[in-house]
């Protein structure tokens, strides 16, 4: 085998095993946009690939209703939307199966996935195997799709959790912010603003700091508790969970002043992960609000 240039997709109905020996099949002429130009499609049957390189279509590989293993070394780079879409197609009843035993190889000059599954949030064993442990996932979902990428890189928001995301006052009077997150990968930060803060309309000398507090159950305070006990605020983090203890009502009663009780306060909160994403913004009205809950 040497390498192949098609200008047609090449489907596989029956089984298929195929060693590409180290060679490239290449779709030719493949127009900008989407075309459902899949270089190699399986149809309702099984096969596997080894070795070989596919490019140059709008994927490089669709797996429909299909049990496909991937074997050696296969690039799906040089692709236009991707590199395999695996799915239950139109009319067919089979679940696809993608095995990646070998190694995938991908590169991309924007954010594309390796593998996505087609008419689906989630995985449910479609895609498995050791070739995707370095892969990150990412939940696609509009009013045009639902898709669940595979990608090489984190683009996976972190969430907060509203049902467990609260401001209460525990046993001890104590006013306590609780924040449940969570991420794909690892949480990073959650940087909290408020309505009392130097964007407000509180006066100057009446306003109390915004911070940022981290997902380290040794260290949540980013090597500044001096400064936060200093105010009198006591922070944990343990399991994607945050608990900010801002003491009793009496403990910035002087700074606000008498006309802003502390449980009058706002919070506006965005969290992080290691790769940047973000579950809002500050700057757009995108954050996670909390108000004072006195039924809690």
């Amino acid at each position: 085998m040497n390498d192949i240039e098609v200008t047609d997709k090449l489907q596989a109905s029956t089984e298929k095993n195929i060693n590409g020996n180290g060679y490239k099949l290449t779709f030719k002429d493949d127009q900008d946009g989407w075309s459902s130009n899949y270089v190699l499609q399986f149809y309702k049957t099984k096969g596997s690939i080894k070795n070989l390189s596919i490019a140059g279509g709008d994927a490089a590989i669709l797996v429909n209703g299909s049990d496909v293993t991937l074997k050696g070394t296969v690039d799906v780079s040089g692709n236009e939307f991707g590199g395999i879409e695996v799915s239950q197609g139109e009319g067919v009843t089979k679940e696809p199966k993608l095995t990646v035993n070998g190694t995938l190889t991908f590169a991309a000059d924007e954010d594309l996935p390796a593998i996505w599954i087609d008419g689906k949030t989630s995985n449910g064993d479609w895609v498995a195997g050791k070739g995707i442990e370095g892969l990150f996932t990412k939940k696609i979902e509009d009013e045009y799709k639902k898709q669940f990428w595979f990608v090489t890189t984190d683009l996976e928001d972190p969430d907060i959790d509203g049902s467990d995301t609260t401001f209460t006052k525990d046993s001890d009077d104590n006013y306590v912010l609780t924040v449940k997150a969570s991420d794909n990968v690892q949480l990073k930060e959650l940087e909290i603003d408020h309505s009392y803060g130097n964007d407000s309309s509180t006066p100057e000398e009446n306003q109390i700091p915004e911070f940022s507090v981290y997902a380290d159950k040794n260290d949540p305070y980013g090597g500044k508790q001096s400064k936060f006990n200093t105010a009198g605020v006591v922070v944990t983090y343990d399991d994607g969970t945050w608990k900010i203890n801002f003491g009793d009502s009496n403990q910035f009663a002087d700074k606000l002043g008498e006309d802003r009780p502390f449980e009058d306060i706002e919070f506006y909160l965005v969290v992080r992960d290691i790769a940047g994403n973000a579950s809002g913004s500050m700057y757009d009205g995108s954050y996670y609000t909390v108000n004072y809950n006195s039924a809690e």
